[in-house]
C-alpha cells in the first residue's frame, strides 16, 4: 500500500505538469505566430477606434462606406456577432447617402462576397446583346448589374425587389439609362404585357407565405415565346441547422423542377371538353452546359439548330443551390 503522501501509479497529481506530447499536440492546433499577432493587432486597433470614436471607411467605385460601429463585418455576421453590420453609404460621397445593413440574407457586393453570382452564371449561355431581361427578386442589385453589362447598351434590365432597403440601394448604386430597379413583388409586373422579356431570372426569391405556382405562372406570362426562364433556390439545410427567419424557401433539385414544370404546363397544355390534355408536353431534361457546345444551348448559339427547342427544362446547381432553366415554346 502506498505510504502517506505518495500517489497511486494510476492517479494523476492535482498539479501535474502536462507531458511534452500533450503540449506539442495542443500547439499543433494553434494558428501560426504571425496569424495570432495579426489578430491581436486587429483587435487592439478596433478597441482603439472604439475609444476614439473612429470608424473605418471603404471606398468602392466612387461609393464611400463608413462603419457605424467598431465591430468588424466578419465578427458581426459570425455566430457570436449581432447578425447585422451597419454602414453609411454615400453616392457619390457627400451628395446622397443612406444607411445599409449587411446581413447573411442582404448581401452588398462591394463589402461582401456576392454568393449568388455562380447562380446568375447559369444563364450565361442564354445571354446575348440587346436582350430585355427581368430579374425578379434582385436583392441589392449586383446580379442585375452583371446582366446589364452582358446585354450591353442595346439591351435592358428590369429588376424587382420587395425589400425596400435593398431596392433603394440598387437604384443608387447601379443606376443606368437602360436599367430600372422597382420596389415591389408580383404587383410590379401588372403593367408588363405578355411576352415582354427575352429572359427571366429569379434567384432565392421565394419566401415563407409565397405561392410558388402563382409566382412562376406570372414570370412565365411575361416571358416571350422562345425565351428562357431561370429559377434558383437554395437546397435544404442539413440536420441540426436552424432555419433563419425570412430565409428563402428551400427545394431539392427534383422538387424544384417538378414545381416549375407544373406551373408552366398549366398555361401551355390545352384541354378538351372532358378536361383531358390535348397536347401533353414531353420534357427534354439535360444538365445545363458549363461551356458552349455541351448540354442545353439556346437557339442560334453554338452548334445548335437556329430553330428553338420546343420544351427544354435543364437542371443545374451552384454550391448549396438548385436551378431550373426552361425554354418557352415558340408557338
Amino acid at each position: 500500500m502506498p505510504s502517506e503522501g505518495s500517489h497511486s501509479p494510476h492517479a494523476h497529481p492535482p498539479h501535474a505538469q502536462p507531458s511534452a506530447a500533450t503540449v506539442a499536440a495542443s500547439r499543433a492546433y494553434q494558428p501560426p505566430l504571425t496569424v495570432r499577432a495579426i489578430r491581436r493587432t486587429a483587435r487592439m486597433m478596433s478597441q482603439i477606434r472604439a475609444v476614439l470614436g473612429l470608424h473605418r471607411v471603404h471606398t468602392v467605385a466612387g461609393v464611400r462606406y463608413t462603419e457605424t460601429t467598431a465591430e468588424t463585418l466578419r465578427r458581426a455576421l459570425s455566430r457570436r456577432g449581432t447578425g447585422s453590420k451597419e454602414f453609411i453609404a454615400e453616392f457619390p460621397p457627400g451628395v446622397d447617402k443612406m444607411a445599409i445593413h449587411c446581413t447573411p440574407g442582404r448581401v452588398y457586393a462591394d463589402l461582401m462576397e456576392p454568393r449568388l453570382m455562380a447562380c446568375y452564371e447559369m444563364a450565361l449561355q442564354c445571354l446575348r446583346p440587346g436582350m430585355r431581361i427581368l430579374d425578379f427578386g434582385c436583392g441589392t442589385g449586383y446580379g442585375a448589374a452583371w446582366l446589364l453589362d452582358v446585354v450591353g447598351p442595346s439591351g435592358a434590365v428590369v429588376a424587382v425587389e420587395r425589400d425596400e432597403e435593398s431596392a433603394r440601394y440598387a437604384q443608387r448604386r447601379y443606376a443606368a439609362p437602360n436599367a430600372a430597379f422597382e420596389i415591389g413583388w408580383l404587383g410590379a409586373l401588372a403593367g408588363e404585357i405578355d411576352g415582354a422579356f427575352d429572359l427571366v431570372v429569379s434567384l432565392d426569391a421565394l419566401r415563407e407565405g409565397d405561392d410558388p405556382h402563382a409566382v412562376i405562372k406570372e414570370l412565365w406570362r411575361v416571358l416571350k415565346p422562345g425565351g428562357w426562364l431561370l429559377i434558383v433556390a437554395p437546397a435544404p439545410l442539413g440536420p441540426g441547422q436552424p432555419r433563419t427567419t425570412g430565409a428563402p424557401l428551400t427545394y431539392e433539385p427534383r422538387e424544384l423542377a417538378d414545381i416549375v414544370k407544373r406551373a408552366c404546363e398549366i398555361q401551355m397544355v390545352g384541354r378538351d371538353e372532358d378536361g383531358q390534355a390535348t397536347n401533353r408536353i414531353t420534357w427534354d431534361e439535360r444538365p445545363i452546359a458549363a461551356t458552349p457546345g455541351q448540354g442545353v444551348m439556346p437557339p442560334g448559339m453554338g452548334s445548335q439548330s437556329p430553330e428553338p427547342s420546343p420544351e427544354v427544362v435543364s437542371n443545374s446547381s451552384a454550391p448549396d443551390h438548385a436551378g431550373v432553366l426552361i425554354n418557352k415554346p415558340a408557338r
